[in-house]
């Protein structure tokens, strides 16, 4: 499938460089009433505090997280991330089946996306992906301003934000974007649904011990006065209450967590909630016990006086527990496969920068997303894709009753054409 965007109508560009505006106009507009609604129900709810200073303080977390959430409107996040994409659902941790993708895609303009972004010239090879205002844009971003794109013969084509309730497959199925980035999980329900796309690098990654915490993929947190001091304490009740929903990394990572420390996982309950403030004030008002949460909301959480109970390192799983997949559909793979290697050699070397770079690699995810950016991800550096990195993600779907045993191996998510595989 070639591209045809150097055809498009003046006509056509024209209409879709209008849409584009319109919808960044209506994000702009929705996410600054969404900020202002819960600024103002933290305040309201600051007169049931025993003093005004802890509410005070959960109400500026749960504005400013707002804020973070409306930075990253956008597709995984995080990792599957938290709260995050207006494109994605509720909390940023589940895009929808495939046969849900299928339908949309007829409702993604392929003339706006191209109209965001000619690529090819100056001899480039241009590789499209969706606009990434949030935190997982780094290794994109870093591969682009520090020219590790422009080595390998690429540039990268931003095509804009992904439609409210939409996802990232839709746009590659239809081929407005090549690229994608997802959790294991949530793209094995795409392809047990029968989307034909294939992982083909690895992305985010839960870091070695000697790595800050602050690199890890998720932390557990309680309110302040929480009757709660350690995560047996909380294990031990009857029913926890916590945002996320299943099947996510939120719920893979913390069941994980808490079969790993000897706890009953089948006491939890996923609130599905819009984003990580609302999470946040859910919290505060009791609504939920706990809230899991990504990078980017750790230092509201911390600011907030929240207590940590637990993060992603302690379910035991390495690395495993952060992994993050690049991906593309396999029709693009099968005609431009020296284009995904060039990708993936750009994106390595981004990843490394990243890591070695932190906070200069947060300034310029900062810029991109136009909001304040303190903490990032750790990203995979090694050659190779180890299955031992995407094979539990897979196990849990099968123990939760997502997917029948044997229905999925990691050779149905991978392809091992560019980067061997590794146990």
């Amino acid at each position: 499938m070639e591209r045809k965007t150097k055809c498009k109508t003046k006509r056509q560009t024209e209409r879709g460089q209008i849409r584009i505006l319109a919808r960044a106009l209506a994000l702009a507009l929705g996410m600054a009433g969404l900020v202002g609604l819960l600024a103002s129900c933290a305040a309201a709810g600051a007169g049931a505090a025993t003093t005004a200073a802890p509410a005070t303080t959960a109400a500026a977390a749960t504005t400013a997280a707002a804020a973070t959430d409306a930075a990253e409107a956008a597709t995984e996040a995080p990792e599957g991330d938290a709260a995050t994409e207006a494109g994605a659902a509720p909390d940023g941790d589940s895009e929808g089946s495939a046969s849900d993708a299928a339908s949309d895609a007829a409702t993604v303009d392929d003339g706006a996306a191209a109209a965001a972004g000619e690529g090819g010239d100056g001899g480039l090879i241009p590789i499209h992906t969706s606009s990434k205002l949030e935190c997982t844009a780094t290794p994109f971003v870093v591969a682009d301003k520090r020219g590790f794109f422009a080595e390998e013969g690429l540039e990268i084509v931003y095509t804009g934000e992904i439609p409210a309730g939409g996802t990232q497959l839709p746009t590659v199925l239809n081929g407005t974007n090549d690229v994608l980035d997802v959790h294991p999980n949530q793209f094995a329900t795409w392809i047990a649904d029968g989307a034909p796309v294939k992982a083909v690098e690895l992305n985010i990654v839960d870091p070695p011990e000697d790595v800050p915490a602050e690199f890890r993929h998720m932390r557990l947190y309680v309110a302040k006065d929480a009757p709660y001091a350690s995560l047996a304490e909380l294990g031990a009740e009857a029913g926890i209450k916590v945002n996320g929903t299943v099947p996510t990394c939120t719920s893979f990572i913390l069941n994980s967590i808490f079969t790993h420390n000897g706890l009953d996982s089948g006491k939890l309950e996923y609130i599905q909630l819009d984003s990580t403030a609302a999470s946040f004030q859910a919290l505060e008002q009791g609504e939920l016990d706990a809230v899991f949460i990504h990078p980017p909301f750790y230092y509201l959480a911390e600011e907030a006086g929240y207590r940590l109970l637990a993060d992603s390192f302690d379910a035991g799983l390495g690395a495993a527990a952060g992994t993050y997949l690049y991906a593309f559909a396999e029709d693009y793979i099968a005609e431009h496969p020296d284009n995904v290697q060039l990708f993936i050699n750009a994106i390595k070397k981004a990843q490394k920068w990243a890591n070695e770079n932190p906070e200069e690699a947060a300034r310029l995810t900062q810029e991109h997303i136009q909001q304040e950016v303190r903490a990032s991800h750790w990203y995979y550096t090694g050659d190779g894709i180890p299955r031992s990195y995407i094979q539990p993600w897979i196990d849990d779907l099968v123990a939760a009753g997502t997917l029948e045993e044997g229905q999925l191996t990691v050779d149905d998510l991978v392809t091992f054409q560019f980067e061997p595989e590794k146990p």
